[in-house]
Parts: structure tokens; sequence; C-alpha cells
């Protein structure tokens, strides 16, 4: 039977060839046919087979004729079905059982490439070794894991929302963080935000943003600048931040470990969006300003500039073995006027370094006394604040009792009223109720009057002569009766009228 002109699964033949039914027929490229039911099941079982067997030939459906049960030479050597065909002649389920194997293989594609570079990377740390490798890697994490990523500096928490207001509050801790320099500010970073540098250094760069600089100052309206900004200001202050921190660490490097450390962490300041060539700008100056002499004023050194002031000597061990760490006294002076090791040079120089000292201290001092008060001022207003509230929230509350209060007794006195009224409603009744009764009553008494009144007209009006008697003055008999009727009537008329009134009540 020729393969070609039937089903080459059930032999059914496709003797419609031509005709609309050929259109049920599939074929591959070299033109084994397959009937709508066989190619439906042979799609759906090639899709479940295990991954490796879907990995080697990509996810794909070939032809049933392309099987290691034939010889080679018999094999199909034609392509895989197409997947608009394989959609239109299948059922949607097995469609979504085709979609799903070729996703099961790109997975699996991706999980072997990700273990072929963890093998190099291992082998390549297993090549190094050594010193340098370990120091190399511990390097590397330490950049990865404390400078490029964004964590509280108090328990080291990562975060990344940011929510417009650059000074943040830790989840975790509570701590008060900028969000320019991720410093710890105590509870609260908006007095700090105002002195932070790295924030001016954003604020300049905002404002060259074309179109955003009005937007930038009205958003802080009322704060200290720098306070809210945008998505792209905190991007942009945590690319400055990165690699002014990287160049501080990394300043003293020798400059062939600092390469190779720049070029382990290439992958990750691309991701970042640094450019290398900005954190080895910024390591050359901070290695310049680390090395530059400090600059000198009237023989003292500049605190404008932000540099420390040199220590002070260590004391002359001369005859007197005395340490001068402040301004000696004229006593001093003249006792020491006969040494010959006696300098007078250098004692002034180590008062004027003393002097230094005392007004650093002094300054130190009064410093650290506004940034006190500065932090009390904000603490001191919410705690008035809060006071506030809460004595609005009892004077709520209050109102609220009285208000509940004035309801009950609203209520307490409807609820009377509304008793009484039920009360006076149903005594009307019961007396309605009673009148209607005796009402009833008396009606009754008096129809019956009636009836017998009627009765006994009826009575009189039948004997034809009362007072007739015969020839003999015997009275006859019915003359009789009407006698015995009227004394009956006279007993029921007294009756009625000694009947007592009956009582209701």
């Amino acid at each position: 039977m020729d393969a070609r002109g039937s089903c080459v699964v059930c032999f059914a033949r496709d003797d419609d060839a031509g005709t609309s039914r050929a259109s049920e027929f599939v074929r591959c490229a070299n033109g084994h046919g397959l009937c709508a039911t066989c190619f439906d099941g042979h799609v759906k079982r090639e899709c479940e087979k295990d991954v490796r067997e879907l990995r080697r030939r990509m996810g794909e459906v070939l032809c049933p004729m392309n099987t290691a049960a034939l010889e080679k030479g018999e094999r199909c050597a034609s392509t895989c079905y197409g997947a608009r065909e394989i959609a239109t002649r299948c059922s949607a389920e097995t469609f979504e059982a085709y979609d799903e194997a070729r996703r099961r293989v790109k997975e699996a594609m991706i999980v072997e490439e990700a273990e072929e570079r963890l093998k190099g990377e291992r082998e390549r740390l297993a090549k190094e070794g050594g010193g340098e490798g370990e120091r190399l890697r511990a390097t590397r994490e330490h950049v990865i894991e404390r400078i490029f990523v964004t964590a509280c500096p108090r328990c080291t928490q990562a975060f990344v929302d940011f929510s417009g207001c650059f000074a943040l509050l830790c989840s975790r801790c509570n701590a008060g963080i900028c969000a320019y320099c991720i410093a710890d500010c105590g509870r609260d970073a908006h007095a700090h935000i105002g002195n932070c540098q790295l924030a001016k250094d954003v604020a300049k760069w905002q404002k060259k943003q074309k179109g955003k600089a009005e937007s930038f100052v009205a958003a802080n309206r009322g704060h200290p600048m720098g306070t809210f900004g945008s998505m792209e200001m905190f991007r942009e202050a945590e690319r400055l931040r990165r690699i002014r921190n990287f160049a501080t660490y990394a300043a003293t490097w020798d400059d062939e470990f600092f390469k190779r450390v720049l070029d382990s962490l290439e992958r990750e300041l691309k991701d970042l969006g640094i450019s290398p060539k900005d954190v080895i700008k910024e390591r050359t100056a901070t290695v310049k300003r680390n090395n530059a002499p400090p600059p000198r004023r009237g023989g003292r050194d500049n605190p404008v500039q932000g540099e420390p002031f040199p220590e002070i000597p260590a004391p002359r061990r001369g005859a007197h073995r005395r340490a001068r760490q402040m301004w000696p006294n004229l006593d001093d002076y003249e006792n020491e006027l006969d040494d010959e090791d006696f300098d007078l040079g250098d004692e002034l120089g180590r008062g004027f370094l003393a002097m230094d000292a005392l007004e650093r201290e002094r300054a130190m001092f009064w410093g650290n006394l506004e940034q006190m008060q500065r932090d009390v001022r904000p603490r001191m207003a919410r705690q008035a604040a809060r006071q506030a509230a809460r004595q609005a929230e009892e004077h709520e509350r209050r109102e609220a009792v009285r208000a509940i209060e004035r309801q009950m007794r609203d209520n307490e006195k409807l609820h009377r009223q509304i008793t009484l009224d039920e009360e006076l409603q149903a005594r009307k009744s019961r007396e309605k109720e009673q009148a209607d009764l005796e009402r009833a009553v008396r009606l009754s008494m008096h129809t019956a009057a009636q009836e017998r009144a009627r009765e006994r007209r009826r009575g009189v009006a039948g004997a034809s002569h009362p007072w007739k008697r015969d020839v003999n003055g015997v009275v006859s008999l019915d003359d009789e009766g009407a006698r015995q009727r009227r004394r009956a009537d006279k007993r029921s008329k007294s009756s009625q009228e000694s009947d007592p009134v009956i009582d209701l009540t």
C-alpha cells in the first residue's frame, strides 16, 4: 500500500483527492499523509515525551516516518510541521500541549546555560586560587552587597520602593534615612536633607533637565530643597552615591587590582547605568584629594576646607617632663627660662594648637547643641500635635457620649409617651366596646318586648266575644281562655318591670 496516498498511521485511503475532503489530510514536505484524527494524536504524543527528547528536536513535531524504528534510508528527512498548521488542524487542548512543550524546552536551555556559566566561574576561581583570587572575590561581593545595594544603614534591610519623599523611614527598625546619601539620621531625616551635599548635587542635575526646574521647586514648597522629587532624581542619586562610595572604597588599591575589580563588575555596572569611566574619574579625584597637603592659613589649618586639624605634638620630655596641652602660665615661663632646652617658639606653637583644639571642640559643642535643638523642635512639634489630637479626640468622645445620653433620654421620653398613648387608646377602646355591648343588650331587650307585645295583641284579637255569656249565665270556653291569656300577659309585664339591670362593667 502506498503510504503517500493514505494515512501512514491508520492506513485510511485518501480517495477524494482533489475534492474538499483532501484538506482533511496533513502532509509533510515528502508527501506522507496523516488524517485529522491521527495528526492530532501524533502531535499530542510527541509533546508529552521527555524533556531530553524534546530538547533533541527543539520542541518541534516531526513526520511520523522519521523514527528510529526505520532504516536510515527509509526515514523521512522533511522539516517539522509549522506552528500555524498545528494550530489550525489540531484541537485547542493539543495546541496547548504543543505550546507547553516548547516552553519546557526553552526553560531547559536557560538552566543548561546557567549551569555552564556557573561551572566556568567555578573553574576560573579554582584556577586563580590563592590570596589574590580570594581577595578579588571578597572585594567583589563587598562592592555588590554593601555599595550597589540600597539598604538601611542600621539594620541592613534592602529597599527599592520610593514614594516621592527623600526622608525615608525603615519599616523594620524605624530609622530615619536620607535617600540621597543613605545616612542614619535618627528618627527624622528632613533636617539632614537641607544640608546633604549629594542632595545639592542632584538638585543641580535636576535644574539642568529641560522643563523640570519649575516643577522641582514647586514640589518642595514649605520643605527644604530636595525633600520631594521624582523617580529620575532618586535613580540619579543612587548612581552618584554608588560611584562615590565605590571610588572612596577603591582609593587605596593599586591600579592593577582596581582594574581587575572593575572588569569583574562590568555586567553589574552596566545594569546600574554606571560607566567605568565615571568610576575611574571619581577615584582619581578622590586619590588626588586624599594626597593633597592640607591648606595653611596664618600658621593654622583651614577648617573651612573640611580638612582635619593635625594632632597635637607629643609633649616635650625635658628636665621637668611635663605635658603642656594648654596655654602655659607666667610661672612656667619664669621657671623654664633658665632651661637650655627651652624653645619659646615651640611652646607658642603648642599653645596655638591647644587653642585651636579648644576652638574646634567649642564649635563642635555648639554644632551638636544646634543639631540637638533642630532634632528636638520637630519632636516637640509632633508631641504638641499628638497632644492636640488626643485632646480633640477626647472632646469628640465626650461630645459623642453626651449625644448618646441625650438620645437615650429622648428615646425614654418618647417611649413613655407612646406607652401612655397606647394605654389611653386601650381604655377608650374598652369603653367603646362596653357601650356597644350595652346598646346591643338594650336593643335585644327592646326587640323581645316588642315581640311579646305583638304576641299579646295577636292573642287578644283571637277571642270573638270575651264577655259573652250564655243564656244560663255560664262563661264560654272562649271567654275563659281569653281571661287566662290576659292573666299571663300581666304576669309577663310585671316580671319585665321587675328585671334587674345587667351590670356590664
